[in-house]
């Protein structure tokens, strides 16, 4: 099925002409209590205008629908020009409405006064949309910046890998588990690279074992290939005991390196350890804790954004609301300065 823009207006068409259709009575009638015949007419024309021109070709060229659509989503706010259009809808709706509720009710100064408290009241609610806007700036580029950090340390945790990988193949490594498992794990790594933080919620592992796993393997053959890297790593990059409880840690080499902190912030189970402080030849351990503790940060930070982007879709309905207050207060201005007038001396 192919998603038509056009053919979804169409549906809301109905609904547009009859909102349309009571705008202008209301107007009509407005302008009728102001001015009587005279304010319908210049209303009436204020209204043909925008078609005169249009049809002249000398109305702008506007975008009233969004570039992009969010199928089965939270959806898009719209074009701009699509929501200035509501927003003016909506400010003389409020203009006429409140007109017409002044006349027939014979509503005063009291009536007013009440009326702009209650506008008073409602910028409180845009402050509350205005931190609300912040803090979620705020998260953006942390959600950004928690799926760069797991693309990047799995590229990282990849090279180093392809290099075991190679000293499999040339006999210096003889550990037949943990060199099969390296030239499997590469794939999933190279997924890990690439993939979309949506993609890499969904189908990512919630232990270390599970990252560990390829295609049909056991959790005790995970845990023989983590034992056979610590044995590899500690081989490789030897640490000596001091006495005391002193270690000194390997010197850094083109193998024996030590771990981005970025990609080093978390042992989850507390096994061995000692990859997140020293030089290692291959930090699997410290990469895939770190990979799943910023799993856990990435689902909260992806469920605040997606729950700002479906209230973001709500909120315009109440700007389009306060835009009818607005034109209520412009109403109520222009109504007392009609009584004025109107007074005798």
């Amino acid at each position: 099925m192919i998603f038509a823009p056009g053919e979804q207006v169409r549906i809301m068409l109905p609904v547009i002409i009859i909102s349309m259709v009571v705008i202008i009575f209301l107007l009509l009638a407005a302008a009728y209590v102001l001015w009587k015949i005279t304010g319908v007419i210049i209303c009436a024309i204020i209204l043909i205008l925008p078609g005169l021109l249009a049809i002249s070709g000398y109305f702008p060229a506007i975008r009233w629908l969004p570039y992009r659509y969010n199928i089965g989503g939270a959806g898009e706010v719209g074009s701009p020009a699509g929501i200035s259009c509501l927003v003016i809808a909506g400010i003389i709706t409020g203009w006429a409405v409140f007109i017409l509720i002044q006349k027939a009710f014979r509503a005063g100064e009291r009536f007013r006064t009440v009326f702009d408290i209650f506008l008073i009241l409602t910028a409180a609610v845009n402050g509350i949309f205005w931190v609300h806007d912040k803090e979620i700036s705020s998260i953006q580029p942390a959600h950004q910046e928690t799926s760069m950090n797991i693309n990047s340390s799995s590229a990282y945790l990849l090279k180093q890998v392809e290099y075991y990988d190679e000293q499999c193949r040339n006999g210096v490594v003889k550990n037949v588990l943990s060199c099969q498992w390296a030239s499997d794990i590469q794939g999933k790594l190279n997924d890990y690279t690439y993939q979309l933080p949506s993609v890499f919620m969904q189908f990512t592992p919630d232990t270390v074992v599970g990252l560990y796993k390829t295609y049909n393997m056991s959790d005790s053959q995970a845990e023989k290939i983590r034992e056979e890297l610590n044995e590899y790593n500690l081989r490789m990059c030897p640490e000596k005991q001091l006495g005391q409880g002193v270690t000194q840690l390997a010197p850094p080499s083109m193998l024996c390196q030590e771990t981005p902190i970025q990609y080093c912030d978390a042992i989850i189970e507390n096994k061995y350890s000692h990859t997140a402080r020293g030089e290692v030849a291959v930090a699997s351990e410290c990469v895939f804790s770190s990979m799943l503790r910023n799993k856990k940060i990435l689902n909260k930070e992806m469920s605040e954004l997606s729950e700002s982007s479906r209230s973001s879709n709500f909120r315009w309905l109440w700007f389009i609301l306060f835009s009818v207050f607005l034109g209520g207060k412009v109403a109520t201005l222009m109504y007392k300065m009609r009584e004025s007038s109107t007074v005798k001396i």
